[in-house]
C-alpha cells in the first residue's frame, strides 16, 4: 500500500520511521518456500526474546520458546484451515493460551 502510513505508538513518538523498531524484520520476497518464512520467523522471535529477557539467543530456554510459539501457531493455523468458519486469531490465540499455561520464561 504506497503511501500509507501505519499508526505509530507513543514508544515510538519523535524517532524518524526508520528507528521505529531496532528488532530484526523478517525478509519476505518472491517464491520463499515456507519453511524458510517458518524459520525467518522463529529467528526474528528468538532475537526479541533473547534482547527482552537479557538472554543469548543462544539460551535453551529462549530457543525452545520462540520455536514453541512458532510451532503452535503454525499447527493452529493448518488445524483451523481444515475447520471451515474457525476465524485463524481465536485458533492462534487459544494455542498461545494453552502454551502459556504450561512455559513460562
Amino acid at each position: 500500500m504506497q503511501g500509507t502510513e501505519l499508526p505509530t505508538g507513543s514508544r515510538n513518538r519523535g524517532r524518524s520511521p526508520g528507528a521505529r523498531s531496532r528488532a530484526p524484520q523478517p525478509q519476505f520476497g518472491p517464491a520463499r518456500p515456507p519453511r524458510a518464512l517458518v524459520e525467518e520467523g522463529t529467528r526474528c522471535l528468538r532475537d526479541l526474546l533473547a534482547r527482552r529477557t537479557g538472554r543469548s539467543p543462544r539460551d535453551a530456554a529462549v530457543r525452545s520458546l520462540a520455536g514453541a510459539v512458532v510451532g503452535v501457531c503454525v499447527r493452529a493455523l493448518a488445524d483451523g484451515a481444515d475447520r471451515p468458519g474457525t476465524d485463524p486469531r481465536d485458533a492462534v490465540d487459544e494455542a498461545l493460551g494453552s502454551l502459556r499455561a504450561g512455559l513460562e520464561l
